[in-house]
């Protein structure tokens, strides 16, 4: 896929999260709101994050490095929860990392499988940021 292509396609991704947090804020203002819960990996999750923020972390020369801890390599380890909300809160992690990181700066994401919790943080030099 050329670069042309892949910039657009990560866009389109971002500007849908950008449009699912704006109803997300409708149906809780309207008591509506309700979860979503399924099983996935959250290790595939958290990297097509890094991927929709590519761009924007190359444009930076920021190196983002994802780093999964209780994770048995190849057992493709499964979570159940809200998906979506789950990477909202880590695309805001890594928004706000990438906006705060100065030109050249790496930005490291921790994931740990906890007993049966996820726990995630994004952590650049002066910044720590924490999902559970």
């Amino acid at each position: 896929m050329t670069r042309s292509l892949q910039v657009m396609k990560h866009s389109s991704k971002l500007l849908l999260f950008f449009v699912q947090d704006l109803l997300d804020f409708a149906q809780i203002k309207q008591n509506k709101f309700k979860k979503n819960l399924e099983e996935f990996s959250p290790q595939e999750a958290i990297e097509e994050l890094c991927q929709v923020l590519a761009f924007q972390s190359e444009s930076k020369n920021v190196t983002v490095t994802q780093v999964f801890r209780n994770f048995i390599s190849g057992m493709g380890e499964l979570v159940t929860t809200d998906k979506q909300r789950l990477q909202q809160c880590v695309l805001n992690l890594l928004s706000n990392a990438l906006k705060f990181t100065d030109v050249g700066g790496t930005i490291q994401i921790f994931t740990e499988l906890k007993y049966n919790v996820l726990d995630t943080k994004s952590h650049s030099p002066g910044t720590e940021s924490v999902v559970n």
